[in-house]
């Protein structure tokens, strides 16, 4: 477990037939393993939300936007 959680927001697009488009945002709580990399952990969250979206393994998705910060704010 990483010692830090990160809190990110992913919006993804993919077309589930031909002249249609279906998109979701998704957000939440990451806890990357120590040696990830910004990478990886997008490549990770990507396939977890896409799994969630209902997309089947494997499918195409776009993304429309990512952000993964550190979750704690800055003391006062």
């Amino acid at each position: 477990m990483s010692a830090m959680p990160y809190f990110y927001v992913i919006t993804i697009q993919w077309v589930p037939e031909p002249g249609a488009a279906s998109c979701v945002t998704s957000y939440g709580t990451y806890h990357p393993p120590r040696a990830f990399t910004r990478l990886d952990a997008f490549r990770d969250i990507l396939a977890r939300e896409t799994k969630a979206a209902g997309l089947p393994e494997g499918a195409k998705a776009n993304t429309l936007f990512f952000s993964l910060e550190p979750n704690a704010l800055p003391e006062a």
